[in-house]
């Protein structure tokens, strides 16, 4: 389960996110973990996932259980558009995506989607005693047996954050992008035996 600090709900209050979008993130952030739990205990060595399908799997299946929890929530809208997902409670977006080269390096490029995502990211605004957000993005880092950890934020461009604030869940995982591939199999009998063949 997880749960933010005081000074991390403190920090996020400031950023302009009331009690109900900290716990929208929240819940999507449980989510994320839930699904990260659940692709680690379903991959295996001998069905030769690597951190490309592994990293399929955990945005698909969060993705399933966050329009799952959301379905049937009159406050809160999934929006599918483009095949991505995104969020929406009161004015406010929040999207997710893997940050496979670590939090501090966030990376939201490749698709008229994301950059859509980057550029609502820089829409907030100050009305009057408060901050109204347009868009979140909640950002994450796991390893193959789960969640690392995750953060939530605003974005100032496709690689930095204009502001984030983090949340640890295991710091002796290792990331995707840093374990080692999965060992091929030694074809060398079988390329013996089909030399064999076609000799004969």
């Amino acid at each position: 389960m997880i749960s933010p600090s005081p000074d991390a709900i403190d920090a996020l209050h400031t950023h302009g996110l009331d009690d109900a979008l900290i716990a929208v993130t929240t819940a999507m952030a449980e989510d994320i973990q839930d699904a990260a739990d659940d692709v680690a205990g379903d991959t295996r060595k001998a069905a030769f996932d690597d951190s490309t399908s592994r990293g399929q799997l955990l945005h698909r299946r969060a993705r399933n259980r966050i329009i799952v929890r959301y379905k049937n929530d009159t406050a809160i809208s999934c929006d599918t558009t483009d095949n991505a997902l995104h969020i929406r409670s009161g004015k406010t977006a929040v999207s997710f995506y893997s940050a496979r080269e670590g939090l501090e390096h966030p990376k939201i490029t490749g698709s008229r989607t994301k950059r859509r995502v980057v550029d609502e990211s820089q829409m907030a605004m100050d009305v009057g005693d408060r901050i109204e957000l347009r868009r979140l993005v909640l950002l994450h880092e796991a390893a193959d047996d789960g969640l690392i950890r995750i953060g939530v934020g605003v974005l100032a461009s496709s690689t930095e954050w204009s502001w984030n604030i983090c949340t640890e869940t295991d710091e002796q995982r290792v990331p995707y992008d840093q374990l080692p591939e999965p060992a091929l199999p030694d074809l060398a009998p079988r390329q013996r035996e089909d030399e064999h063949h076609a000799a004969e």
